[in-house]
C-alpha cells in the first residue's frame, strides 16, 4: 500500500525519523543533565530477606535493588555480616530493567546464621564506577536488616539439605589446607622412598665382598673412559679413591684417610700385608695420581687405561685363597 502510495510512505518515513532523533536527544540530554547534575543512586525499594524466619544453618538472602543512573553502575559489593552469620560467597550484581534516565541493578548477598536467637543488623559496601569529573559519589553502604534464627526441631525436613551445605562451605574454606596437607604428604612420601631406596643400596653393596665391589667400581670407570663420559683427570681422581677404599675395606688399612706420603710409610714396613710388586704399583700410582689432583699435571688416557689394569690385577692378586675356591 505505501508503495502505491509514495508520498504516504515519505510521510510516516519522515514522522518515524523525527521521532527517533526526537527520543534519541531527549534521552542524550537526560544522560547529559544526570553527568553534570552528579544524579546520585539511590536504593530502589527496602532490602529483601529470605527467607524472613530461617533455621539455624540455613542459607539466608539479601536481596538490594538499586537506581542508578545511566552513567553510573555497581561495581564490586563486601558485605559485613552480623555477629552470628558467615558469608557464603561474595555477593553478585545483576542488571535490571532499564527506565527513562536509569537502570535498576540487584545486589544479593548470601549469609548462613550458626546460633540461634536475635540477629542484629549487618551492612553491605558497594563501589561505583567513576564517569566524569563530577560524580562525588563513589561508594554507598546500605543496612542489612535483622531478624530470628529458630532452632532445627528433629521434624524439621530443611535440616537435611541444610547439613550438606554447611559441611561443604566449612571445606571450601579450609581448602588451602587441605592443599598444604597434600603436598606435604607428597614431599614425606618421596622422601621415605628416597630413604629405602639409599638403604637398598647399601644392603646390596653390603652383600658384595671388597674385591667384587672394586671390580664394579673399575668397571664402571673403564666404561667411563671409553665413552669419554668422564674428563681424565677426574677418572683419575676417582681411580685412587677406589684403590684407597678396597685398601681399607681388604687390609684394614687407613688409606682413605691418610696422605700419600703417610700411606707410602705405611707401605715399606714390615709388617704390611702387601707384596713388594704391590708396593712398587701404589707408589707410583699415588704419586702420579697426586700430580694430577694438585698439581695440576694433564692424565694421559693411555697412561690412565694401564692404570686401570694395574689396579684390576692388584685386586685379583689380592683375593683370599678361600675366596678363589
Amino acid at each position: 500500500m505505501f508503495f502505491r502510495r509514495p508520498r504516504l510512505f515519505v510521510t510516516v518515513l519522515t514522522v518515524f525519523t523525527v521521532l527517533v532523533a526526537l527520543v534519541a536527544g531527549i534521552a542524550a540530554w537526560k544522560y547529559q543533565q544526570d553527568l553534570k547534575n552528579d544524579t546520585p543512586v539511590e536504593q530502589y525499594g527496602e532490602t529483601v530477606v529470605s527467607p524472613a524466619a530461617p533455621v539455624l544453618g540455613e542459607a539466608v538472602r539479601f536481596s538490594i535493588t538499586l537506581k542508578c543512573p545511566w552513567h553510573r553502575k555497581p561495581l564490586e559489593a563486601f558485605c559485613a555480616p552480623a555477629e552470628g552469620l558467615r558469608e557464603v560467597g561474595k555477593p553478585l550484581i545483576k542488571g535490571g530493567a532499564i527506565g527513562f534516565g536509569y537502570r535498576l541493578w540487584t545486589v544479593t548477598s548470601t549469609v548462613r546464621p550458626f546460633h540461634t536467637g536475635s540477629i542484629g543488623q549487618g551492612e553491605i559496601n558497594i563501589d561505583f564506577n567513576r564517569k566524569g569529573e563530577h560524580n562525588q559519589m563513589t561508594a554507598m553502604k546500605v543496612k542489612l536488616p535483622g531478624f530470628d534464627v529458630s532452632a532445627i526441631t528433629p521434624d524439621d525436613v530443611r535440616k537435611l539439605a541444610v547439613a550438606p551445605e554447611i559441611q561443604i562451605a566449612e571445606l571450601a574454606g579450609r581448602h588451602k589446607y587441605l592443599i598444604a596437607g597434600v603436598i606435604a604428604l607428597i614431599i614425606l612420601l618421596a622422601l621415605g622412598a628416597w630413604v629405602l631406596s639409599r638403604k637398598r643400596v647399601n644392603a646390596a653393596a653390603k652383600l658384595l665382598s671388597p674385591w667384587q665391589m672394586a671390580f664394579v667400581e673399575l668397571r664402571d670407570l673403564r666404561e667411563a673412559i671409553r665413552n669419554h663420559s668422564m674428563v681424565p683427570e677426574k677418572c683419575m681422581s676417582r681411580l685412587s679413591d677406589v684403590v684407597r677404599v678396597y685398601l681399607e675395606k681388604r687390609f684394614n688399612l687407613r688409606a682413605p684417610q691418610q696422605t700419600t706420603g703417610e700411606f707410602l710409610r705405611d707401605l715399606k714396613c714390615s709388617e704390611s700385608p702387601l707384596r713388594q710388586e704391590h708396593r712398587g704399583f701404589l707408589e707410583d700410582f699415588m704419586q702420579s695420581a697426586d700430580l694430577v689432583k694438585f698439581a695440576g699435571m694433564p692424565a694421559d688416557g693411555e697412561l690412565l687405561g694401564k692404570a686401570v689394569d694395574k689396579a684390576e690385577a692388584l685386586v685379583s692378586e689380592t683375593i683370599p685363597e678361600e675366596e678363589e675356591k
